[in-house]
């Protein structure tokens, strides 16, 4: 470089760039012919938020940097029709390795919007023109071409030589040749990279109805997760899709693996890719999330981190997963495409890659990534060993569908004939409500020779939940798998079913302890089973200590919601107790909402133990007593009997199901003349009634006038078949409305 263009890199002191900022034009004007859009061919989607951006930033240097198919060079083309500046265009690729050509194709680009610029044969002679010609945008497309020092050089000097409001726009894939650390504390350069390129949710959208297709809203969304952005894979699936008739299916098959995407992730984004950079990204795409240290354990090599550095957002989209970009996730469909290309030329290397990638989430003490890896690798051993340690946990923690999901991605008869994975799979089953299926499952894992050795206590504690031989030896198999289990989580699991069992077989006492062991046990490990625990030991406590119960209600439903578990299916008997709780309080809208909790939930439980199903039917009974309506809870009471009958030894649950129903006879008799159930605000003041409270103080604590209160007392005293308060209050008491 000469003297002179050393100099010229730094910018002249004061200089701002445009001076005043133009304003966007409203349709295009014609200008200088531009160089062909490298890459598929788009729908012309407006970019305006983009061009704002380009045309109000007074920094005399653009930068656009992306991977292929970010529509990098039509953006350009897009800010020229609204920039009243005129554009010199240089496509860089043909005089890359000549800094001579490179001055020739910049002079005449000038040439063409400013004649006395023309003309220049040297870099000193391009500078002096730069210099001298009016306002403009230079635009040099495609620097990641550029080769030669001496042609990086003629950039960096034109950079440190534009006249105040010249705009030189530099688009590339890789890092530009400019001193970028020090040009952006001058102040002097704009940036736009991959995540400012990437399409909005509106641009998309826009895209896809010039296409033609017409997609429902999940399809939209799936769509957008697929392209995550990326204005080629947007352009590509809109391509593949059109034409289709079935396109909800196009569209979930469609992926890397297509022929289309596959061709355009190995033709265009990894055109100017090293083979090392091409492995380091085809058998980095085993893992989900790439670090320096992950890939630097799979992969067996050194310096991944500054690699993956260096190829963010320049040759291929990885997102950074924080802001000190340590972590990065390639693009859905990148990454599946170099997956489908690691398949077809190295399958059995593939196969370590996973191994490893299962080793070191292991470590980690990432079961989910662990036994996915294991999986996507066919190494059932490895599964089944995962699975042994970590299935009771992860649908302890209510996850009984990744369960499911992890044994999906192997055949079915691989999974029948490992008795961890068959142990698994039951365990899975019964927590989703499917009784039978989970006694198949059960079946099948015993049916190995070694099944109670390596999965004893998995299996004795499914087959104490199934109960089939009744509430005895539902106590036996639990007592088992406590004994077997070598975890917190099996012990919790055989601790809850044991008390459980003592409930239903009259021993309350034994019950809580064994619900108290099996919620200490679980407190770490297994929410689900610590709120089942401490809900089954609220129910009895019901009657006998209303704050004692209403602590292990509250206790249930705060582990259910710090876990995000309250929608689990399994958990209708807290939500159950908890109306029971809440009900018993005077928080009767609480209640009726857990009531109705309860009942979704068992909706979705199609063939739970009859155990699980009579203990919460019995609850919601109890709740719908309260709220008295006696209708429903011996509706309810009728479906909890019906259970309880399958349900061999149980003498504990039919003596609480007889006191429910004496419970539900005498409200009957005591409201025969009346039997219409009292409404919630009727009940709201009739728990008021035995305090001293005048029915305007009552009206206060409820936040509503004198005159609806005395409305609603007296309506009470009717359905109550009382004729004065005090009769009211003892009419309530005697069925349980009130506390006695």
């Amino acid at each position: 470089m000469t003297m002179s263009a050393r100099t010229a890199l730094r910018p002249e002191p004061g200089r701002v760039g445009v001076p005043h900022l133009p304003r966007l034009r409203l349709a295009p004007e014609p200008g200088p012919r531009r160089p062909q859009q490298r890459g598929p061919r788009r729908e012309a989607i407006a970019r305006l938020r983009l061009v704002r951006a380009l045309i109000g930033d007074p920094r005399p240097i653009a930068v656009l940097v992306g991977p292929a198919g970010y529509g990098k060079t039509a953006l350009l083309a897009e800010w020229e029709t609204h920039d009243p500046r005129p554009f010199a265009w240089v496509a860089v690729g043909p005089v890359a390795d000549d800094a001579g050509a490179l001055v020739v194709s910049v002079a005449t680009a000038l040439s063409e919007i400013d004649p006395p610029a023309g003309g220049a044969a040297t870099l000193d002679d391009l500078l002096l023109a730069i210099g001298a010609a009016s306002p403009s945008v230079v635009v040099l497309d495609g620097t990641d071409a550029l080769c030669s020092p001496s042609a990086r050089d003629v950039v960096a000097a034109i950079a440190g030589r534009l006249p105040p409001g010249t705009t030189l726009a530099l688009a590339s894939r890789a890092e530009p040749p400019l001193p970028l650390a020090r040009l952006r504390a001058a102040g002097d350069v704009a940036e736009l990279r991959a995540d400012r390129l990437a399409m909005t949710r509106a641009e998309a959208a826009e895209l896809v109805h010039r296409a033609g297709l017409r997609l429902a809203p999940a399809q939209m969304e799936h769509l957008l997760a697929l392209a995550a952005g990326w204005p080629a894979a947007l352009s590509l699936t809109a391509h593949a899709l059109r034409g289709e008739d079935d396109v909800a299916g196009a569209l979930a098959a469609f992926g890397g693996h297509d022929p289309v995407v596959a061709a355009y992730v190995r033709d265009e984004l990894l055109a100017h890719a090293t083979a090392a950079e091409r492995a380091f990204l085809r058998r980095s795409s085993v893992l989900d999330e790439l670090s320096g240290d992950a890939c630097d354990a799979v992969l067996e090599r050194q310096g991944s981190a500054l690699l993956l550095r260096r190829l963010a957002g320049t040759l291929v989209p990885l997102t950074p997963l924080d802001r000190t970009r340590q972590a990065f996730r390639q693009h859905p469909l990148v990454r599946q495409a170099l997956r489908a290309e690691l398949h077809a030329t190295e399958p059995q290397l593939e196969a370590e890659l996973h191994r490893r990638a299962s080793e070191l989430h292991e470590r980690a003490g990432d079961a989910g990534r662990a036994v996915g890896h294991a999986i996507a690798g066919r190494d059932t051993t490895r599964v089944a060993r995962l699975l042994a340690v970590h299935a009771p946990g992860a649908v302890a923690s209510g996850g009984a569908a990744t369960v499911d999901g992890w044994l999906a991605g192997l055949p079915a008869g691989d999974v029948a004939a490992d008795p961890a994975l068959a142990t698994a799979k039951a365990l899975g089953r019964l927590v989703a409500g499917e009784r039978d299926a989970a006694e198949r499952w059960l079946a099948a894992a015993g049916r190995h020779p070694r099944a109670h050795d390596d999965s004893g206590a998995g299996m004795a504690v499914i087959a104490a939940a199934v109960a089939r031989d009744g509430v005895a030896q539902m106590a036996a198999d639990a007592e088992r798998a406590h004994a077997l289990a070598a975890g917190d989580v099996l012990r919790a699991f055989a601790a809850f079913l044991l008390g459980t069992a003592r409930l239903l077989g009259g021993d309350a006492e034994g019950a809580g302890d064994a619900l108290a062991e099996g919620a200490r046990l679980a407190v770490l490990e297994a929410p689900l089973v610590r709120a089942l625990c401490l809900a089954v030991q609220a129910l009895p406590a019901a009657d006998r200590d209303r704050h004692e119960a209403a602590e292990l209600s509250d206790a249930a439903e705060a582990t259910l919601a710090r876990h995000g578990l309250a929608d689990q299916p399994f958990t209708a008997l807290s939500s159950a107790v908890a109306a029971v709780c809440l009900a018993q309080r005077g928080r009767l809208d609480a209640a009726r909402g857990s009531a109705s909790a309860a009942a979704r939930h068992l909706a979705r439980l199609p063939d739970a133990p009859p155990w699980y199903g009579a203990l919460t039917r019995l609850a919601l009974a109890r709740c719908e007593l309260l709220l008295s309506d006696v209708r429903a809870a011996r509706t309810i009471l009728g479906e909890a009997s019906r259970l309880a009958a399958r349900t061999d030894g149980a003498a504990g649950l039919r003596t609480l199901l007889d006191e429910a129903w004496a419970r539900a006879d005498d409200y009957s008799a005591g409201a025969a003349a009346c039997p219409t159930a009292l409404t919630i605000a009727e009940l709201r003041v009739v728990r008021f009634l035995p305090s001293h409270l005048s029915f305007r103080e009552i009206a206060a604590r409820l936040h509503v006038s004198a005159n609806t209160v005395k409305t609603q007392a007296h309506a009470a005293y009717r359905k109550l078949d009382a004729t004065s308060r005090s009769e009211a209050v003892a009419r309530a008491r005697a069925l349980g409305l009130v506390e006695g």
